[in-house]
């Protein structure tokens, strides 16, 4: 993911040179208001610190994959009342996923110490 997103940084500032960062490129290319959403999502993740489990990122990112979630959910099937069980279960999966993570690789590092 990385090497595309930097290659294509590459090819809009070969095009278009500016004195911006890669805020401005989305704000220029796609839209403001994603340029204003990249902007403060990167000063967010990049100037506030981080916890256990709740870090800046995941603050992010959880509803981000909750709100896709219940959008695709929403295409398969419309009525409102089901939504809250999907909700739920993407919540658990989501947090799960991340505490499991974190256990995973703190284990693996305790077993590579030794």
């Amino acid at each position: 993911m990385a090497p595309r997103s930097l290659c294509s940084i590459g090819e809009m500032t070969s095009h278009a040179p500016v004195s911006g960062s890669f805020p401005h490129f989305a704000a220029r290319w796609v839209d403001p208001a994603l340029g204003f959403a990249v902007g403060w999502t990167s000063a967010y993740v990049d100037f506030f610190p981080s916890s256990f489990l709740c870090s800046s990122t995941a603050s992010i990112t959880v509803p981000a994959e909750i709100s896709g979630a219940q959008i695709l959910i929403m295409y398969w099937d419309s009525n409102v009342r089901r939504a809250s069980p999907w909700f739920v279960a993407e919540l658990m999966k989501s947090l799960y996923s991340r505490i499991m993570l974190v256990f995973t690789r703190r284990f693996s590092l305790f077993l590579l110490a030794q």
